[in-house]
């Protein structure tokens, strides 16, 4: 093939990458990618934003274990439920910011360390957290996160593509489309994952065994209907859906922008890293009050017993609630490891996510450019 040739193939190549489809499975395959490499990064970030966001409510005499606790979760949640003491006893357990999970003790597999002490940042809380409970600690729990954060992921991501394309298709590149099918994408996701979240927490409690499962279900459903699966939704889609929105609309707006800019086609790794950055931040500081609700839900949830009726107050209410005790700061309490944590998780989601949709593209144009021309 001469050289005019092989550049034909290259130009055709680049072209017929922004228009042929992947399989399921490549798109499986690039948001498990994304969401095992955020998972692996980002959780020092996220147990250390839990751990402050848990100093409003305390626990007297916590219970750690480190197979499900990871760093920015543990630091996030503490610093949030830092204000409003428990029963002796209880213990915590947490998980990537996508679930977030608290219980009370469990059993001997758990190691009491005395918490006497008060987190004052950040930093603070990543010293203290390393000094006295151990820097594994700051990094367990990952494979609970992966089972978990893995099939939300690739369940959000795959709905977000699908509705994306639908709406671009019926009404073009609108400002609301991104956004519209963000809400979609978490709504759904979100009320999928939901049921398994509150079976997890239960198993936790009570240190049932899987073949369990069926019988919690069957428990609650009885005693309190169907709707006690879905205790702590709203808050849940109160955070996140609006952080769906509003990420998505700054993502696809600025990428647009970016490329038209630079005179390309088509995005590449750093471009998403930075533009999933900026638009992860800005969600994220958006909806930080509806976060440390879901935390303070998760905390009540973890603490009563299987049998007990759910007991919670509006989300709203929750907000106000903390405002009148302690101002409004305990509504934006873990602020900055929610965002050293949120910032590179959805770089490393996002970058990850678009160059494995690119490169299987790319992939599949090539071998079918190279069938046309045998």
């Amino acid at each position: 093939m001469t050289e005019d040739g092989i550049a034909d193939v290259e130009i055709c190549d680049r072209q017929q990458a922004n228009v042929v489809g992947i399989t399921p499975a490549q798109r499986f395959i690039a948001s498990c990618s994304g969401a095992v490499l955020t998972a692996v990064f980002a959780n020092p970030l996220d147990v250390v934003k839990v751990r402050l966001q848990k100093q409003t409510k305390p626990m007297q005499g916590i219970f750690n274990y480190d197979n499900y606790v990871t760093p920015l979760d543990v630091v996030k949640i503490r610093l949030q439920s830092q204000s409003k003491p428990s029963l002796h006893g209880r213990c915590f357990v947490v998980n990537h910011g996508l679930v977030d999970h608290i219980c009370m003790f469990c059993g001997s597999a758990f190691q009491k360390f005395e918490h006497n002490y008060r987190f004052n940042g950040t930093v603070d809380a990543f010293l203290k957290i390393s000094k006295y409970e151990g820097i594994s600690a700051l990094w367990g729990g990952l494979s609970t996160t992966l089972i978990m954060a893995v099939p939300a992921t690739i369940c959000y991501f795959t709905l977000y593509d699908m509705v994306l394309s639908e709406l671009k298709e019926k009404y073009g590149s609108q400002l609301w489309v991104p956004g519209l099918s963000g809400i979609v994408a978490r709504m759904v996701s979100a009320t999928v994952i939901s049921p398994l979240e509150m079976v997890r927490t239960k198993l936790q409690a009570k240190r049932m065994r899987y073949s369990d499962v069926y019988a919690v279900l069957k428990t609650l459903t009885q005693r309190f209907g169907w709707r006690s699966l879905f205790l702590g939704l709203g808050p849940t889609l109160l955070r996140d859906v609006p952080f769906s929105a509003i990420y998505w609309t700054n993502y696809e707006i600025m990428k647009e922008k970016v490329l038209k800019h630079l005179g390309r086609e088509e995005t590449n790794f750093t471009i998403s890293l930075i533009l999933g950055a900026i638009s992860g931040s800005c969600a994220a500081v958006c909806t930080l009050p509806f976060d440390v609700v879901k935390t303070h839900r998760q905390i009540s949830l973890g603490e009563m017993p299987l049998d007990s009726k759910p007991k919670t107050m509006s989300t709203f209410r929750s907000i106000n609630n903390l405002f009148m005790e302690h101002g409004i700061r305990s509504l934006f309490s873990g602020i900055v490891p929610r965002l050293v944590k949120v910032a590179p998780a959805c770089a490393i989601m996002i970058g990850t996510y678009e160059y494995g949709k690119l490169f299987f593209q790319r992939r599949n144009a090539n071998g079918l450019l190279w069938k046309g021309l045998i």
